[in-house]
């Protein structure tokens, strides 16, 4: 529990900035996902889905502490997805039907949070505040579209929020299996290894010992192994990617 909080507190005061120095476009989904994630297997591990509101006051604190100049939206953004995480949780473990849902409604908080902003804080109409955003979007991912018809820009819009939606979604799953994947990692770890399999069986006295499946361990191995490197190759390259579009580093 501790080191769960502490990665969501480091993810928040330091990946934050570090993306934000970048310039990093889309990184309401780096950092949402991060905190599902998160959220996710502190649910998973905790007695009580209040230890999540407990982390959530910590983050905070460490947050305001470590990166005094984040602005107010990324408290709000922190608290969202803590406060929702808590909601998710309390009505159900985490699963498919919790996670799912939790997460897409994070991401996609990430990608709205600037007409929410606008909606409840500063007193805008709706329908300007969603004119006002959707002309952001259009000046910041897509400058060459900018003042387009309205029915082009809300094509726009519209393909920006599907890349949220389809990406919460994705975060969803993952968050829904890591806690079941972590398991059989460890206790793949906790299990004997092979020399031990074999002098157990030897003390026990067995005159015919059952030969321990080495093709099989073989193959668990490998197949980890490129699950790091795939991952790892998939995080460079959405990385590479978002830095090659460049942006001003907001949502």
């Amino acid at each position: 529990m501790a080191r769960l909080t502490a990665l969501w507190a480091l993810s928040e005061s330091a990946l934050g900035g570090v993306l934000h120095a970048l310039k990093v476009p889309l990184m309401g989904i780096v950092m949402a996902g991060t905190a599902v994630v998160l959220v996710t297997l502190i649910a998973h591990y905790a007695s009580r889905p209040r230890e999540i509101l407990r982390a959530l006051l910590l983050v905070l604190v460490v947050k305001a502490v470590g990166s005094p100049h984040s602005p107010v939206t990324a408290y709000t953004a922190v608290a969202f997805q803590g406060l929702l995480g808590y909601a998710a949780y309390a009505l159900g473990r985490p699963g498919y039907l919790t996670s799912v849902p939790y997460a897409v409604v994070a991401v996609v908080e990430s990608a709205l949070q600037r007409l929410l902003m606008l909606a409840l804080f500063f007193g805008a109409p709706l329908w300007e505040a969603v004119d006002e955003w959707g002309q952001w979007v259009l000046t910041r991912y897509f400058p060459t579209q900018a003042g387009t018809e309205l029915s082009l820009a809300w094509g726009l819009v519209a393909g920006y929020l599907a890349i949220y939606v389809l990406s919460g979604f994705a975060i969803g799953v993952l968050a829904a299996r890591l806690p079941g994947l972590l398991a059989r990692e460890r206790a793949a770890l906790d299990a004997p290894s092979l020399g031990e399999a074999e002098a157990a069986m030897a003390g026990a006295g067995a005159l015919d010992p059952e030969p321990v499946d080495r093709a099989a361990r073989a193959r668990w191995r490998r197949r980890r192994r490129w699950r790091a490197v795939g991952l790892a190759a998939g995080i460079a390259a959405v990385l590479a990617a978002t830095v090659a579009l460049g942006s001003d580093g907001e949502l």
